[in-house]
């Protein structure tokens, strides 16, 4: 039978199962990896820490395999869905990486020259991507890395880019 929506242990097992030469699989798996926070985020909240840890820990392991792989590749994935899973990625990792005290992840996810959500929101380089709820989490995502950071002079860009988002 297929899985369930929310049956925790699929969703884990799927980044594993999935063969490694699939065409897409860095998309698959970066899909894979939102469901999974989602998932840990929910289990969390229900009490369910043990299952949330494990949730978290494959999206993880997915982001880490997936985001590389997308910067070797030199570009978005194709189309605007595909760009918006791959730049909600980014940020999920940045906030991943700044919940674990680890700035300098969390600034190179930000900021990568292929997928970067601060790249793409502050050149303007994908509109199409960089729009509604994903830009002001982005915006806002970064910056707190960038005050965390005491980069300012990118605070205050963020902040202006906010506010203009408003």
């Amino acid at each position: 039978p297929p899985a369930l929506p929310h049956d925790a242990d699929a969703l884990v097992g799927c980044g594993e199962r999935m063969h490694p030469s699939i065409p897409r699989r860095p998309e698959l798996l970066l899909r894979a990896a939102v469901g999974l926070r989602q998932e840990a985020e929910s289990r969390r909240q229900r009490g369910e820490a043990a299952v949330a840890a494990r949730c978290r820990a494959a999206a993880l392991r997915a982001l880490d395999e997936a985001l590389p792989a997308i910067e070797a590749a030199g570009s978005l994935p194709g189309g605007p869905t595909a760009g918006k899973v791959t730049v909600t990625a980014a940020v999920m990792r940045a906030q991943l990486a700044l919940g674990d005290g680890d700035l300098p992840l969390a600034l190179s996810a930000l900021t990568n020259p292929v997928y970067g959500p601060w790249t793409l929101a502050s050149s303007g380089a994908a509109p199409a991507v960089m729009e509604g709820p994903l830009a002001t989490t982005t915006l806002t995502v970064a910056l707190n890395a960038f005050v965390e950071a005491q980069r300012f002079d990118a605070a205050r860009q963020a902040m202006d880019l906010l506010e203009r988002k408003a």
